[in-house]
């Protein structure tokens, strides 16, 4: 295969009769978001009349289910033609629904699905709604991933990506796989079936509780660690929660066993299959506990069709094949068998319902002595950013932070028109470097790590380079017309050549030929202050924010506007307008592998833009006031951002969610990453440094 797409359709408001508003992601797995589009699904008024006339001849079926025990649900006797074609009804009408030729807000997301998708790709599509019908629906029927794109399975997933759990153990070095395998009520079904396969399994150490007490099941959650929790016997759902009856004469609901679950996920549980009925309620009380996997069926769900899911899906599985591609074999295998007709829609229950944040685990991954991806993610996550050190020497405001490339000192400048040299690791002040006579407002070190740049406001508003041996200012850049103009940034190219300044008074760019001090270009565009600039990785590009609610991209050479991004506000307008507008661009950045530009500005949410393309990919949204501050992670997976709203937000790009949140005491200006990625430092208006490190 090519590699793993993920996609995500979240379905927002809306209904059958109305249609839905659908927002539609697609990410290379490990990658951040490289296409995000809106559209909507067309309106299908019948298809809930449809499916309640399946499901109601469905559960008058004369089968043995596994759901609530002592109840009876076949009150008529067989009517398999009838449900049959119920079941053929709904088929068709999903099929027509996905499909829709006329509704051309659904052809946008059919022709986005269609151009970045490959036949050889794995695909794992994720439908994340709080309609419940949605839920239960066969999505297997949408026609591109049935007949077209079949390394594809769809799941449910939380609307909102929920965060995975933090307190987890590493890697226990462990030859086998633990199965808690919990054999509940079994009154008129048979999970005899079931124990006897899962003895069959390769590699595992199953631990069976036949008809468990209460306290038997909570001491084994508690107390031993386990992979895989599986249950079968009979199981509901409510409107608040999942039922499982444990033995003849005992009831409980996931939220009964919460603690214990808990326990169990933080202790490495990684999969729960609930082979019993209606297990919708089951999945979502467990998505609260960040489980990253469940299984279960939607609707009751015929003795047999358990059994015979559970052993092609546990035998594509433990052969090799991924989690997804295991439960779509599984239930084609039924199908070919002829299962659908003799249970007209019962090879449609299964479902499987992801924490999209985590990779779900192969079978290998769970026998290996090494940690799995899996399993890093979660050590990766119970690592937090904690302040190591917050240096106070500064008498204004933080305007600017840069760390050497060795990763053993950093700098910061202040209005209080100096430049501060720090040792990383203990936060001892190692120089203090004078000679602006306006206040410091950027700092940034060549990639060589030999000289480092600052730039001031007036009255003083120069550029002055200094060697980092000596610490002795070699050169002050100043060209022969000059007119005294604030800069606010600068930035410098990776071979340490060309710096190019931003400034306010005359809107231009300025690019530096550093090792002559000439001027070499003044690029014109912006109708008013140049607030940030930003150079691409490999020196050919750079980009900058402006007051005008522009961001404009340029050929670093020779000068050129290559595309103007139309900043994060309304679009090109007048400066008189723009002051007004909280429109303001204050802070972009480009992403290590220079595909995406980040940018930030006043009240508006964190744009990323694809650079090939000049569309935004995705928005950030979290911050309640204006973002000041970007930076990237040195491998491209977070991005930093700092806000007048006087926190620090790290967000993972893979899902578009913060998941740590830091903070000063007032507004956050400035941020930078170490090289290694493990250390992140922060100035504020507070007149604070703080030194962040992530461990646990």
């Amino acid at each position: 295969m090519s590699g793993v797409k993920l996609v995500f359709l979240k379905i927002n408001n809306g209904n059958f009769d109305q249609g839905f508003k659908v927002n539609l992601r697609i990410y290379q797995a490990g990658n951040s978001a490289f296409l995000e589009a809106d559209g909507r699904f067309p309106a299908a008024p019948k298809i809930p009349e449809i499916y309640q006339s399946w499901q109601k001849k469905y559960l008058r079926m004369d089968w043995c289910f596994r759901a609530r025990k002592g109840e009876t649900i076949n009150d008529v006797g067989k009517v398999p033609e009838d449900c049959s074609q119920s079941s053929q009804k709904l088929r068709e009408s999903i099929k027509e629904w996905l499909r829709k030729s006329d509704d051309s807000e659904f052809q946008k997301i059919r022709e986005r699905l269609i151009g970045e998708l490959d036949k050889k790709d794995e695909i794992r599509v994720f439908i994340q709604t709080k309609d419940e019908l949605l839920k239960k629906i066969p999505w297997q029927e949408w026609d591109l991933f049935a007949d077209t794109y079949t390394n594809s399975e769809i799941v449910l997933s939380p609307p909102e990506n929920t965060e995975i759990p933090r307190n987890v153990t590493a890697s226990r070095g462990k030859f086998n796989i633990k199965i808690l395998s919990i054999l509940g009520c079994s009154q008129g079904i048979d999970v005899q079936v079931d124990q006897k396969f899962l003895k069959s399994l390769p590699n595992t150490e199953p631990l069976f509780l036949p008809e468990p007490r209460r306290k038997q099941l909570s001491d084994s959650l508690w107390e031993k660690n386990w992979d895989i929790l599986f249950f079968a016997g009979h199981s509901w759902s409510d409107s608040n929660s999942g039922n499982l009856a444990i033995n003849s004469d005992e009831t409980l609901t996931l939220l009964d066993l919460k603690h214990g679950l808990r326990c169990a996920i933080e202790n490495g549980l990684q999969l729960a299959i609930f082979n019993s009925c209606d297990g919708l309620k089951l999945a979502e009380n467990l998505a609260d506990l960040h489980i990253p996997l469940v299984i279960v069926m939607r609707e009751p769900v015929p003795d047999r069709i358990a059994q015979e899911f559970l052993k092609y899906f546990l035998t594509a599985y433990s052969s090799g094949e991924p989690l997804y591609l295991a439960a779509r074999k599984a239930r084609e295998r039924l199908e070919t068998e002829g299962l659908d007709k003799e249970f007209p829609g019962a090879t449609w229950l299964p479902i499987i319902c992801q924490n999209p944040a985590v990779e779900p685990p192969t079978w290998q991954g769970f026998l290996s002595k090494t940690e799995t991806k899996f399993q890093e993610s979660f050590r990766e996550l119970k690592k937090t950013w904690k302040t190591e050190n917050t240096l106070t020497d500064h008498s204004d405001i933080i305007k600017s932070v840069a760390i050497h490339p060795d990763g053993q000192i950093f700098a910061s400048c202040s209005l209080d028109q100096t430049i501060k040299v720090w040792n990383l690791t203990t936060g001892e002040l190692l120089e203090n470097l004078t000679g602006h006579s306006g206040g410091v407002t950027c700092v940034s070190f060549s990639s060589d790590g030999q000289t480092l740049a600052s730039s001031s406001a007036n009255p003083d508003g120069t550029i002055k380079l200094w060697d980092t041996q000596t610490w002795q200012l070699k050169r002050t850049l100043k060209g022969d017309d000059w007119v005294v103009l604030s800069v606010w940034s600068i930035a410098l190219t990776s071979n340490g050549k060309t710096l190019v300044s931003g400034h306010h008074a005359d809107s231009t760019v300025k690019v530096w030929n550093l090792e002559t001090g000439e001027l070499r270009h003044t690029l014109r565009g912006h109708v008013w202050a140049v607030h940030d600039v930003a150079i691409a990785p490999d020196g050919n590009i750079m980009a900058s924010g402006s007051f005008d609610s522009n961001i404009k991209l340029w050929n670093l050479h020779t000068g050129r506007e290559i595309r103007n991004l139309n900043g994060p506000g309304d679009g090109p307008i007048g400066w008189t307008r723009s002051f007004f507008s909280d429109n303001i661009v204050y802070t972009v950045s480009f992403s290590p592998d220079g595909q995406t530009l980040a940018s930030g500005g006043a009240k508006q949410p964190i744009k990323l833009w694809r650079l090939s393309s000049g569309e935004i990919k995705s928005n950030l949204t979290g911050h309640t006031d204006d973002v000041h501050a970007i930076a990237f992670s040195p491998d491209g997976k977070y991005l930093a951002s700092g806000s007048a709203d006087r926190t620090i937000r790290i967000w993972d790009l893979f899902t578009g969610e913060p998941i740590h949140t830091l903070g000063h005491s007032d507004t956050v200006y400035c941020l930078a990453f170490s090289p290694d990625g493990e250390t992140l430092v922060s100035g504020s208006r507070d007149r604070t440094i703080k030194i962040w490190r992530f461990s646990t």
